[in-house]
Order: C-alpha cells, then structure tokens, then sequence
C-alpha cells in the first residue's frame, strides 16, 4: 500500500537511487509511539495507515510533494 509519511522521522538505510525509490527505516525516538501513514502529503489528509519505530519501508522519488513529506509503500 502506498502513503505518505512525515520525512524527519525516516532514515535512508540503503543506497539512494534518486531516480527511484531506496529504503529507509522509520525512527520515532519512542518504541511505544507509531507514525501516521497519510493518503496525501499533509496532516489535513486521512491516516490509512501506521508506522513502529525501527519497521522498514520504502520511499519513492516524488518532486510534486512538498519536501517535509516522502512519498511510501509499507
């Protein structure tokens, strides 16, 4: 499934490709919290989805996204 994540709380943990997709791991500082997965780039949109800290996903290039926002699938 594919959504869209806040970028500061995913770390790249592979080779980037910048002209695809590479992976990234998502980091929370908190084990207990999870990070929304959204059905567009911004808080406005609806959560489809969540995150733990430390699950793996992978992040696709997107120019058309604002850059705070990572386009995923997970």
């Amino acid at each position: 499934m594919k959504g869209y994540a806040a970028s500061r709380y995913l770390v790249r943990t592979g080779p980037i490709d910048r002209s695809s997709e590479w992976p990234v791991t998502v980091t929370l500082g908190d084990p207990d919290s999870h990070l929304n997965v959204r059905s567009g780039p911004g808080t406005n949109y609806d959560v489809i989805g969540k995150l733990s800290d430390g699950q793996v996903v992978t992040e696709y290039l997107d120019r058309s996204i604002p850059s705070d926002w990572s386009k995923i699938s997970f």
